[in-house]
């Protein structure tokens, strides 16, 4: 997925998604929709059988996202009404009658400013997410996937009238927040998961296990389950502080902070929030227990980790800083695939012009050419892998 914001990106917009869509689905066709600024991602969890009963199991708020991709979701959405709720829940039940669809699906909505809400997409699967879909409602989808397989039929009563409690989920990624959320593949040293009523780790996780390159960088699902939100985030905190991965950089500590951020805490975010609000994170230390963010004493702005540490930035802000006035050696920032080589040698180069693009986690990265200068050695070509710290492109 692309923003197009101007002409000059459409091409390489285009193009980008295009490789990516190949890679993912080996489907590179694409399309243009409305671009909606500051929406919410809310998406409505369907299910239909065999005999044409279709219902929906009300929605899944999946707004905290980073390049699109979902890192935290729950259930029921802070900003629906009942009244809206089943506005979009009977629109996504057309949605899927109309394609005379039978299983569990997804029904994925915009949700603008002004409680618009535009079509999306359906998922004809179940999805990541569905977890916390499940705790609300009591209903164990993958069972019931099965039963509608076998033709048993949907009943009306097999659904509560309102979600029951609140559940939210944190998706745990291979990743350095604190590096431009680059992919941390590499093996796990030690591992060792929260648990305890009302939490739930989806996870395939061993100690010992080498995490590799060629897949999503997601690693395990955290889930948490309590009476209200407020709950349900503060357990979700203490459940976090007990989630231990050692030997790969995952996104645990960026976790936290997005949680008890107050704009989260009060339910108002977007799906662009969270690059914006943490575009320049780096790694910081809570400055309260999780049950402060709702402490009325407290005042709300510091009621959260929103601030990292100043010795931090004071620590590192020399870290990456390198002598651009001699010749550049540009390394891979981490293993991965070559996709696109975009200079060869002799080649005048521009300071922010893109060399190659590099694959790794079904993730693309650019990487730039730090100054002006002269390409004199290209030690890499596309479609070939490469590890970590490898000279690819070498300027003077």
């Amino acid at each position: 997925m692309r923003v197009v914001e101007e002409p000059s990106t459409l091409v390489s917009s285009l193009e980008g998604a295009m490789r990516e869509a190949k890679g993912a689905f080996g489907d590179d066709r694409v399309f243009m929709e409305k671009f909606v600024d500051k929406p919410r991602h809310i998406e409505i969890q369907v299910i239909a059988d065999q005999a044409g009963n279709t219902m929906h199991l009300f929605e899944r708020d999946c707004s905290a996202q980073r390049r699109h991709q979902k890192i935290i979701e729950e259930s029921p959405s802070p900003r629906l009404t009942p009244e809206l709720r089943e506005a979009m829940g009977q629109a996504a039940v057309a949605a899927a009658q109309a394609a005379n669809y039978v299983n569990a699906g997804t029904v994925e909505f915009l949700f603008d400013q002004e409680e618009n809400f535009y079509f999306l997409e359906m998922n004809t699967r179940l999805q990541v997410e569905h977890p916390v879909t499940e705790c609300v409602t009591g209903l164990d989808l993958v069972r019931w996937q099965l039963n509608i397989a076998a033709g048993q039929p949907l009943w009306q009563q097999m659904r509560p009238e309102q979600p029951r409690g609140h559940a939210i989920e944190l998706r745990i990624y291979a990743e350095d927040p604190s590096n431009n959320f680059l992919p941390a593949a590499g093996s796990i040293k030690v591992l060792s998961e929260p648990s305890g009523p009302g939490i739930r780790v989806d996870s395939c996780l061993y100690q010992g296990w080498d995490v590799p390159v060629f897949y999503d960088p997601m690693l395990a699902k955290l889930i948490v389950w309590d009476e209200t939100r407020t709950k349900a985030i503060q357990k979700a905190m203490e459940a976090l502080q007990n989630y231990r991965i050692d030997g790969i950089q995952t996104n645990i500590e960026f976790l936290k902070e997005v949680l008890s951020h107050p704009d989260f805490v009060h339910g108002e975010i977007d799906t662009g929030w969270v690059e914006r609000e943490f575009a320049d994170w780096a790694p910081g230390e809570l400055k309260l227990d999780p049950y402060d963010l709702f402490n009325p004493w407290i005042p709300r702005e510091q009621g959260a980790a929103l601030k990292r540490r100043e010795a931090f930035k004071k620590d590192h802000s020399n870290a990456h800083n390198e002598d651009l006035s001699g010749p550049i050696s540009i390394e891979a920032p981490m293993p991965g695939k070559i996709i696109q080589v975009n200079v060869a040698d002799g080649d005048d180069i521009k300071a922010g012009e893109t060399l190659l693009i590099l694959e790794a986690m079904k993730m693309e990265h650019s990487l730039s050419c730090p100054r002006d200068g002269k390409i004199t050695q290209v030690n890499c070509q596309s479609d070939t892998q490469v590890g970590m710290g490898e000279v690819l492109i070498e300027i003077e």
